[in-house]
């Protein structure tokens, strides 16, 4: 700080200091002028029954500066606010030396005494709003007006001079002392905001100040961290995180792992912190004290909790403020949750693996016995038809290893070489043809599969990604057939394939409409709900993609829709006829620069657009009846 004005050295921070002293003194000034006005009122009409024409103008205007200084609130106007206050104040103790030096009265010493004190105090605790100097600033003018104008006769100058001067420095050190100490308390304040802030960024602590309203039996929270405006949203949230937190008694030595913390979800007698916190707040402390261990406090509790399958320790500390309150807070056990997060994903890998075994056990072994038989049996001519066919239906299998390979690959690198693009210009067309080809060869030409298309689109060249609108259309053809194949139905599948030209909305590109009508499988709202995850980051997504099934062909279908289309939706359309039909939109020409957001959490059942006209079950019935959460038994 400097020495003798007292402000910081560096800018930003008396910035701080300045803004934060004058949100304390708006404040003040709000109660203030409810004091302020009686006595201005009071003075004015005094003025007027005595016709003191000359001291009522200068007392208006001095009410005027000061009712235009409570009207500045604006931030920016900090000194032209302080400029009307040191105004009103200086021409209001010029009130008396004015009435005698123009009025020519006799001075009465002992009522002037009077008056002047309480005048005294009301200058003072005007003066509090303004900084340190400028309060030097407003003495040492009024002193030397006071002092030249208006002083005492029977007493020699120099000695009022001298014995104010010491009285004014009384005033001045005071001033002085407690502006130092004012700084030096902001100074450890925002020392210690910033360590607070740095400790819960690095350890990830949420807390909480959290008081209870008998009245309406409900928790408020106060404060979250650091921030004290509490919106009705954030109070909604917060009511949510402790109501879906389970508690349990801490243990240091143990080590909760996954099999633990499932096994407290699933244990609904197991309290929450909503519930332990109203117990507390209650005086109800026989429903708690199995969670409390008798080395603690009175004052603080801690304990084990769960939220959404990943592990935390809660620590309450009963504090007091205007009321009594409590100190929650929240730390992740990062060591457990990340054990529990890589148990995870190495089971999610191993079923990958899996699933590339089967892949290589059902489409690469049966190619490698193939080739073996062919180059065994090329001289044989008779065989050459047989080789042929053979040899279609080895290319359609690779393919489909292939296909269901690079599914795989995306999803363990969907924000890397996924992301990647090689724009070419070919006729779709042509390209739908060629791949129909391969899927019918793969599920066998006597299978009954006919695919036709009706294109709509003036130009049928098109700029895109074909590697990856290759693997789109693989993907959804063999989603589409997989199920009727295996069937026992022996009617034919046919497939209609629409591509109509439309300009897109939001970016004004054109686009090409692609719907998919076919006759297959209904997907069940439940199907839907158990599709992979991409890219899972909590313990509770990487826990649904280790328990579902590793089906990735409409999760990849919808990432390569959202890289290669306008939007990133997939209608689906269901109804009791078995007709049913996908709809999806792909630029007509893809640029280059055209980048994504990384892809975080990414759930398939959010970006299929169902509209299913199907006959209502009794299970469907059930998964709509609403959940009703209970707090206790007593409300069971």
């Amino acid at each position: 700080m400097k020495i003798f004005s007292l402000n910081f050295q560096d800018q930003e921070m008396e910035h701080e200091y300045q803004k934060e002293i004058t949100s304390i003194y708006k404040n003040y000034q709000k109660t203030q002028k409810w004091i302020v006005l009686p006595l201005v009122v009071f003075q004015i009409s005094i003025k007027i029954m005595r016709e003191d024409w000359l001291l009522l103008t200068v007392l208006l205007l001095c009410s005027l500066l000061y009712a235009l200084n409570l009207k500045c609130t604006s931030s920016s106007n900090r000194y032209f606010k302080d400029l009307l206050l040191f105004m009103s104040l200086v021409l209001y103790n010029f009130f008396f030396p004015y009435n005698s030096v123009f009025q020519k009265k006799e001075l009465q010493l002992q009522t002037y005494s009077l008056d002047g004190y309480f005048q005294a105090l009301t200058i003072l605790a005007l003066m509090n709003t303004l900084s340190y100097s400028k309060k030097q600033l407003i003495l040492v003018v009024i002193f030397t007006f006071q002092i030249t104008i208006f002083r005492n006769p029977n007493i020699q100058l120099w000695e009022q001079v001298v014995l104010h001067i010491f009285e004014l420095c009384i005033y001045i050190h005071y001033c002085y002392c407690f502006e130092n100490f004012r700084r030096k308390v902001f100074i450890q304040a925002n020392t210690q905001k910033i360590l607070e802030d740095n400790i819960q960024t690095y350890n990830d602590i949420e807390s909480f100040i959290i008081s209870y309203n008998p009245p309406k039996n409900k928790l408020i929270l106060m404060q979250k961290n650091r921030q004290q405006q509490i919106t009705e949203q954030i109070q909604d949230e917060f009511i949510d995180k402790i109501r879906n937190t389970k508690v349990s008694s801490y243990d240091s030595k143990r080590r909760f792992t996954q099999f633990t913390s499932q096994e407290v979800l699933e244990n609904q007698a197991n309290m929450t912190l909503e519930n332990f916190l109203f117990y507390e707040f209650t005086n109800k402390k026989k429903y708690i004290m199995h969670l409390i261990h008798q080395s603690e406090s009175n004052n603080s509790y801690l304990l084990k909790g769960f939220l959404y399958q990943e592990s935390y320790t809660i620590k309450v500390v009963k504090i007091y403020q205007e009321k009594p309150c409590a100190l929650v807070l929240l730390i992740e056990n990062k060591k457990d949750n990340v054990i529990d997060q890589l148990n995870l994903r190495n089971k999610i890998a191993m079923k990958a693996l899996d699933q590339i075994g089967d892949v290589f056990r059902e489409y690469v072994k049966p190619s490698l016995i193939s080739f073996q038989w062919i180059y065994n049996n090329k001289q044989k001519i008779k065989n050459i038809v047989f080789i042929n066919k053979l040899l279609r239906k080895v290319n359609s299998n690779l393919l489909k290893c292939y296909n269901d390979f690079s599914n795989i690959q995306d999803y363990f690198s969907i924000n890397k070489e996924f992301q990647r693009c090689l724009i070419q210009k070919f006729d779709i067309k042509e390209f739908i043809e060629q791949i129909q080809q391969h899927v019918v060869r793969y599920f066998g030409d006597d299978k009954g599969i006919f695919f036709t298309i009706d294109c709509k689109i003036p130009d049928t060249y098109v700029r895109q990604d074909q590697r990856q609108l290759k693997q789109l259309f693989l993907n959804l053809f063999f989603f589409i057939l997989e199920k009727q194949s295996g069937s026992k139905n022996s009617h034919p599948n046919y497939v209609h394939i629409t591509l109509v030209q439309e300009k897109d909305e939001s970016n004004q590109q054109m686009s090409i409409k692609i719907r998919i009508d076919y006759e297959g499988h209904h997907l069940s709202k439940a199907a839907i709900n158990s599709l992979p995850i991409i890219n899972p980051q909590t313990i509770g997504e990487l826990k649904h993609n280790s328990q579902k099934a590793f089906d990735l062909l409409l999760p990849i279908s919808l990432l390569i829709i959202r890289k290669i289309g306008p939007h990133d939706k997939l209608t689906l359309k269901q109804n009791r006829m078995n007709r049913n039909f996908m709809e999806f939109q792909i630029f007509n020409a893809l640029e280059e620069n055209y980048h994504l957001l990384p892809i975080i959490s990414f759930y398939p059942k959010d970006n299929i657009l169902t509209t299913s006209s199907l006959a209502k079950h009794y299970s469907e019935y059930f998964d709509q009846v609403p959940i009703v959460q209970l707090n206790s038994i007593q409300e069971f």
